[in-house]
């Protein structure tokens, strides 16, 4: 590890920032099999109502279901609807 994320990696931790926050690391909230918030995506690379794929800063995150409906999105927070049968993180 080079001495530049070494120094980030100590003001994170010192600072208390949440990893995630500080890094830019995608997170799902997933809530029942309903609904789930992804945050920290970049973009969309595929949406349709079987299935979402979305691009982040470590590869992609697809959601797999039926019915599914992007509630709303803004920026690198998205909400997604629908009966969700799974999430593969790539």
């Amino acid at each position: 590890m080079g001495k530049r994320q070494n120094w980030k990696d100590n003001l994170v931790k010192a600072a208390g920032i949440p990893e995630d926050l500080a890094y830019g690391e995608p997170v799902v909230t997933v809530t029942g099999s309903r609904r789930a918030v992804i945050q920290n995506y970049r973009g969309i690379l595929l949406y349709t109502g079987d299935k979402l794929v979305l691009r982040t800063s470590r590869g992609t995150i697809t959601v797999c279901g039926r019915g599914l409906k992007i509630l709303s999105y803004c920026g690198d927070e998205m909400e997604v609807a629908g009966w969700i049968s799974n999430i593969h993180l790539e």
